[in-house]
């Protein structure tokens, strides 16, 4: 042990703050070449993303958004003595909400749907998916509305020539519809239709069916062998599915246009629904006001009725009068009476009118009617603005309060507040008639009086004259209000000529885009899948793993230096130094043999090599470190001191029946055991046969002994110990070693195995401890490579050597000689004489990180 005394150990604080360096600068990069490594896996998850993403933008079914664009008038108020503006008491102030719930009303898509020839759908089959031939179809269906129909099956027809076809049912999902009952009354798929030929225009009829299928005109020659297939649809999923379909919104907060989106699968079908739903939607407020004047129309024409019998009466009677009487004229006085009574009872006929109107105005109102065919007061020659104006307001929220009710319910909250208006108008409304009927009873009593005074006067008169008189008036009276009538009537009849729809089509339909597939979306879908789920699986399973897999994995569970790496060798035997001295795994052996002399200073070394369990390639590091050392002219021994499970001797040919333990024991000579190896330089002594304790055995003084004598005769003393994770004869090795090299194996020694003999390091019962990661593949250490500089001088240099994947050289030097340093280069073994092969893009890293460490 007094040799010992030559050896000095690299200060630890050193070595502590270059691996903490080592530690930063090393992150992203190991993110990078972490990535970098499973390339392959990423590309082809990235191909078949994508792959997948033109297979399904090929081949799903596209839709389509269909857009127009409709102009609604809104808040237009008249006023004045026009019955052009009388009529438009009748149609109600519009907004755009009310619209929007009547566009959105089950009604008007209900219209729109019976108006159209939706009942029959053709297709053409194709290799992957079927398309819709609408209006393009070569054959057209009629079918029987009074007869049952079988529904939402697929009836094939097969063209057998210009005359003739087959017709096939596919009774799967088919329904049998009764069009009395309006229902669907059987799904059994017993129902069926026999396959034979039959002649266009012939027709195609059994209990379940009845239908004629014709020749479209404009095909003039049918393709033999051609097939297309229909199908009959039921109207109520026609009314649903369109229904669903139809949105409506304005185009801007301020604007009063609507816009109507509708999304199909057939564009040509799309369009003409929209543009049928539109034309609908403007006829129908063109229509209300058309009724509107319809009906005054019809209310004057009732009253001109009575009016023309009773004008003809008092006009049969006035020429009786003055032809039995002679009398032409009447005099100055007689014609002042009349003109003054004329006037009189005009005005009282006008006030009767009006209490007449204002009576069957409060028992309308009184009934709570809709106010859809209300009589406008403006045509009974009432210009109360307040009056029109709560007539008016009624109209509205009568209107309002229908078009929210074809969306909603009597809960409706809106509905609820109109409700609420209604009522608090209605009375404001019943309380201004009444007010105006009182009214009229004072003017009518006034009138009256004032009659009863010229009446009077008219007694005085002769008796010829006031008969004249009398009949006069009548005939005037009876005149002035039919000519009055016909007078509204024409003008109603104008209002109705003249009427056009407050609003109005911008944009018939069009086709904007195809919402699906968002070939776009889905390309991006897919990079971004492609890329991020194969990148996921990858972080996630490192996350996951407890395996050592790379330099960052040993740094982050110990803080003992990593002596170096020793990559994956696929040789049959593992004297490989021996066998193939320039191969790069015999590179890898010289660094560490290096690394060793950077890790302490002495002339005689005594090295053991241990680990945590079997199989980590501890004897296999042994062996190579001990011939590698041996190749550098050190003389050199390898003591196999794992005495529970030899095999040093196996891989060197020799025997096992003297060795370490028929030395302890005192069987043999330290000469007796001693075997030479066939290699220039190495000496072996195998463990020896299998002791029952070992481990006492290594307790013993003579094992002592033992490693003082090899160290006195040879520079270079490697002990192959057995793993400290199964047992503790190891412990009895450390105190005797100069250096203690622990073994980690890549993707096989868990990260917690580490902490044990890191403990031991940290206390100082492992004496100049390092850690060598073995069997070392770049795949599998996310391609971040580890190589070996030697030092300047050498002709490597920092940033390049030989290693594993992608990466960059570190190191340093301690008494002005290169340290242990990881990265440089890429090699791989191809061929026999084990070539160094380097990336394109290891010769960049490594020539710029070259360049940065040599300054």
């Amino acid at each position: 042990m007094e040799n010992n005394q030559n050896i000095q150990a690299v200060p630890d604080a050193q070595l502590a703050a270059k691996l903490e360096v080592e530690k930063e600068g090393i992150n992203i990069k190991e993110a990078l070449f972490r990535v970098l490594s499973y390339l392959p896996f990423i590309l082809f998850s990235l191909f078949l993303a994508l792959l997948v993403a033109f297979l399904f933008n090929r081949y799903a079914t596209p839709k389509f958004q269909i857009r127009s664009t409709v102009l609604i008038k809104e808040d237009k108020k008249f006023g004045g003595n026009e019955l052009m503006e009388t009529m438009s008491i009748f149609s109600p102030m519009r907004n755009i909400e009310n619209e929007k719930a009547i566009l959105t009303s089950r009604d008007f898509c209900v219209k729109t749907i019976d108006a159209l020839d939706f009942g029959v759908s053709y297709f053409e089959e194709g290799r992957v998916k079927n398309a819709e031939l609408y209006h393009n179809s070569p054959i057209e269906v009629m079918i029987d509305s009074s007869h049952q129909q079988i529904i939402d099956a697929k009836f094939l027809v097969k063209i057998v020539n210009d005359l003739q076809f087959i017709i096939i049912l596919d009774p799967d999902n088919a329904k049998l519809f009764d069009p009395k009952e309006q229902k669907v009354i059987s799904t059994e798929k017993t129902l069926g239709l026999k396959s034979k030929k039959y002649y266009f225009g012939q027709t195609v009829e059994n209990e379940y069916i009845k239908l004629v299928i014709h020749k479209v005109a404009k095909k003039e020659k049918l393709t033999p062998g051609q097939t297309v297939y229909f199908m009959l649809n039921q109207k109520e999923a026609l009314y649903d599915a369109f229904h669903n379909q139809v949105e409506v919104a304005a185009i801007s907060k301020n604007s009063t246009m609507l816009e109507l989106k509708l999304i199909t699968e057939t564009v040509d079908k799309g369009k003409a629904f929209l543009n049928k739903f539109m034309e609908l939607y403007i006829n129908n407020g063109l229509e209300q006001k058309n009724e509107t004047a319809l009906k005054t129309i019809s209310f004057i024409d009732e009253q001109l009725g009575s009016i023309a019998d009773s004008l003809n009466y008092a006009e049969e009677g006035l020429e009786r009068f003055r032809t039995s009487n002679r009398v032409i004229d009447l005099t100055v006085e007689g014609n002042f009476v009349f003109e003054t009574l004329s006037k009189l009872e005009e005005q009282e006929a006008l006030e009767k009118t009006k209490t007449k109107y204002y009576r069957y105005l409060l028992d309308y109102v009184s009934k709570k009617n809709s106010f859809q065919d209300v009589l406008a007061p403006s045509i009974m020659g009432i210009e109360d603005p307040l009056l029109n104006g709560l007539v008016g307001k009624l109209m509205d929220l009568f209107k309002e309060y229908k078009s929210h009710g074809m969306v909603g319910t009597e809960l409706n909250p809106t509905q609820r507040e109109i409700k609420q208006q209604i009522e608090m108008t209605s009375n404001q409304l019943i309380e201004n008639v009444q007010n105006l009927v009182r009214n009229a009873d004072v003017a009518l009593r006034d009138l009256q009086a004032r009659k009863g005074e010229y009446e009077a006067r008219l007694s005085t008169l002769p008796s010829s004259e006031r008969n004249l008189i009398r009949l006069k008036r009548r005939f005037s009276l009876n005149e002035n209000l039919y000519i009055y009538l016909l007078q509204k009537r024409a003008e109603a009849a104008i209002a109705r000529a003249s009427n056009i729809a407050d609003n109005r089509i911008i944009d018939d339909a069009r086709m904007t885009e195809m919402v699906f597939p968002r070939k776009g979306t889905n390309f991006f879908l897919a990079f971004f899948l492609g890329l991020g789920i194969p990148i996921g699986v990858i972080y996630l399973r490192s996350f996951f793993s407890n395996k050592i897999i790379s330099k960052a994995d040993v740094d982050s569970v110990s803080n003992m230096p990593l002596l170096g790496i020793v990559g994956h060798s696929n040789k049959p035997s593992p004297l490989v130094v021996n066998n193939n001295p320039k191969s790069t795994i015999a590179e890898t052996f010289r660094s560490l043999r290096s690394n060793i002399g950077y890790l302490v200073k002495g002339d005689k070394l005594v090295i053991s090599v241990t680990s945590t369990i079997s199989g980590e390639g501890k004897t296999f590091c042994s062996i190579n470190i001990a011939s590698v050392l041996a190749l550098s002219g050190k003389k050199t021994i390898l003591v196999g001191v794992d005495l529970r499970k030899p095999k040093i001797f196996n891989d060197f040919g020799l025997t096992n029946t003297v060795g370490v333990t028929t030395y302890l024991i005192g069987k043999s000579t330290i000469d007796e055991v001693i075997q030479a190896s066939g290699q220039p330089n190495l000496d072996i002594v195998s463990a020896g046969p299998i002791p029952p304790n070992p481990a006492e055995l290594l307790m013993d003084e003579s094992f002592v002994r033992l490693i003082n004598q090899l160290r006195e005769r040879y520079e270079y003393v490697v002990l192959d110990t057995s793993p400290i994770g199964l047992v503790s004869d190891a412990f009895n090795v450390f105190p005797l070693s100069d250096v203690n090299l622990y073994v980690v194996r890549q993707n096989y020694t868990a990260k917690q195995n580490l902490s044990y003999v890191t403990q031991l390091y940290n206390q100082g019962n492992y004496r100049n401890g390092a850690i060598i990661l073995n069997d070392f593949k770049a795949s599998v250490a996310y391609g971040y490579g580890y190589g070996y500089g030697y030092g300047y001088g050498y002709g490597y240099g920092y940033g390049y050597g030989y290693g594993y994947g992608y990466g960059y050289g570190y190191g340093y030097g301690y008494g002005g000689y290169g340290n242990y340093g990881y990265g440089g280069g890429y090699y791989g073994e191809s061929d026999e004489d084990d070539k160094v092969k380097e990336s394109a893009i290891s010769r960049i890293f490594n020539t710029v990180f070259g360049i940065f460490r040599s300054k």
